[in-house]
Order: structure tokens, then C-alpha cells, then sequence
């Protein structure tokens, strides 16, 4: 994006609304309003300017909005450490167990990290992909 785009950008969200709120309460002799008018056509514009700005692009306006897991109909897998087996074979779960395992899913799971997939742990023995 050039320098003059993110100009007339910065004048088209914030300078031009409050000049058309000007004129309409000029038009309807509501000089007082002024302001008031160019608050809400400002929010208006911010409100518009993701949408508009895919519109420009040649991009479909529904890509504004990127959906989490909940709303995509993704999937969320929590898998829980066995405590009592890993205390059998000589192991311990703890913290660095844990961070070692997530690093370790995270790398099978996500070996470019370009993918949006996220491994955390949660509690003390288990990790949500």
C-alpha cells in the first residue's frame, strides 16, 4: 500500500465524516449537531473501512471476518497424560514433561508453522490441540 492510499484512508475515516456531518446539519439548519453527526458517520466509516477495503482488493467481503475453531466448525482435541502407567514404567508427568510433549505435538502436527494449529497445555497432565 502506498503512502498516498494510507493518506486519503486516514482522511477518508476521520476528516471527511465530519465534514459531510457539517453539511447535513447545515442542511437541516442544526448547526449544533455538527459534531454529533460527524461521530456517528466516523463509526459508520471505521465500521465499513474491513469490507470495503476487501471489496477494493478484489477480494469476497465474507473473508473480512476470520472465524475461530467454535464458529468454523473445526475440531478440538484434549488428550490427557496416563499419570498411574507413566509412574509404572519410571516417569514422572510434570511441567517439563508437558512443555517437551506440546513441542514435540507441535512439530508433528505443524512442521512448516504456517499453519494456524494451536497445541497448548491445560491443567497439569493434559494438552489441547
Amino acid at each position: 500500500m502506498s503512502a498516498w492510499s494510507v493518506i486519503l484512508w486516514i482522511l477518508g475515516l476521520f476528516v471527511l465524516p465530519f465534514v459531510l456531518g457539517n453539511l447535513i446539519a447545515r442542511a437541516t439548519r442544526m448547526k449544533d449537531d455538527a459534531k454529533r453527526y460527524g461521530i456517528v458517520l466516523m463509526m459508520l466509516f471505521v465500521f465499513l473501512a474491513p469490507f470495503i477495503s476487501q471489496s477494493l482488493h478484489g477480494l469476497k467481503i465474507q473473508d473480512a471476518f476470520r472465524l475461530g475453531i467454535d464458529l468454523a466448525g473445526g475440531t478440538n482435541l484434549v488428550y490427557q497424560a496416563d499419570v498411574e502407567q507413566a509412574k509404572s514404567s519410571g516417569k514422572e508427568v510434570n511441567n517439563q514433561s508437558m512443555d517437551e510433549l506440546v513441542r514435540k505435538i507441535t512439530r508433528r502436527v505443524n512442521p512448516s508453522g504456517t499453519e494456524e494449529v494451536t497445541v497448548r497445555q491445560v491443567g497439569e497432565d493434559r494438552v489441547e490441540i
